[in-house]
């Protein structure tokens, strides 16, 4: 199987205010979740990544991320989500 089979077209998706919110949230939500991850797993602040020493820098609050950091966070968000739509997933599957 090669990358290209798996690939998801979603040139096609309209980026309506909604799902810009929601890459929002989402964002805000991963990254908290993944800094509880690597506190959990004994990783602390450090001006630089380093694997060796468990150190990452965006160890800290969104609010406090750079906005450089910020922006990549909301652009996997988002797509994400329009990977989503472009498979046809709506809301409606998506409640529980």
């Amino acid at each position: 199987m090669s990358d290209e089979e798996n690939q998801i077209d979603a040139s096609c998706v309209e980026v309506r205010a909604e799902l810009l919110e929601l890459a929002k949230v989402l964002a805000r939500h991963v990254h908290e979740t993944s800094v509880h991850k690597r506190l959990d797993e004994s990783w602390t602040f450090g001006s630089k990544c380093d694997d060796g020493r468990r150190e990452h820098p965006c160890l800290i609050l969104y609010a406090e991320l750079p906005d450089t950091q910020k922006e990549i966070d909301r652009q996997i968000a988002l797509a994400i989500l329009k990977a989503m739509v472009a498979l046809g997933i709506t809301g409606d599957e998506l409640r529980w």
